[in-house]
C-alpha cells in the first residue's frame, strides 16, 4: 500500500499516472546532484587520461574536435552547467590540459 499517494497498492493501475508524476518530480529535483556527481567523475577521468597519456596538447586538441563535431558550446552559462551538464564545460577541460602542458 502507498498511503502517501492515496493508492491502495502498486497493482492499482489508475494510480500509475500519479506514481509516475511523483517519480518524475523526484528525479527532476535529484538531477542537479546526480549531474554534479557525473561532472566530478568526468573531471577525474580527464585528469587520469592526462596523466596516463602525458600528452596534454593532444588532449586539448581532441576536446576542441569533439566540441566542433558535437556542436558543444565552449563556454555554456553557469546555470546550464549547474543544472543540466553531465560533463565539465569544454573550456575547463581545455584549460586543464593547457595548465598541464605548461608544467611539462
Amino acid at each position: 500500500a502507498l498511503p502517501l499517494l492515496s493508492l491502495p497498492s502498486l497493482a492499482y493501475v489508475p494510480g500509475y499516472p500519479m506514481l509516475l508524476f511523483v517519480v518524475e518530480v523526484f528525479f527532476l529535483l535529484l538531477s542537479p546532484l546526480l549531474n554534479w556527481w557525473s561532472r566530478r567523475l568526468e573531471s577525474r577521468a580527464d585528469r587520469f587520461a592526462l596523466h596516463v597519456t602525458a600528452n596534454p596538447t593532444d588532449f586539448a586538441s581532441a576536446m576542441r574536435r569533439i566540441g566542433c563535431q558535437n556542436l558543444v558550446e565552449l563556454h555554456p552559462p553557469a546555470w546550464s552547467t549547474l543544472l543540466l551538464a553531465t560533463h565539465p564545460p569544454l573550456y575547463r577541460r581545455i584549460e586543464l590540459a593547457q595548465s598541464r602542458a605548461a608544467r611539462v
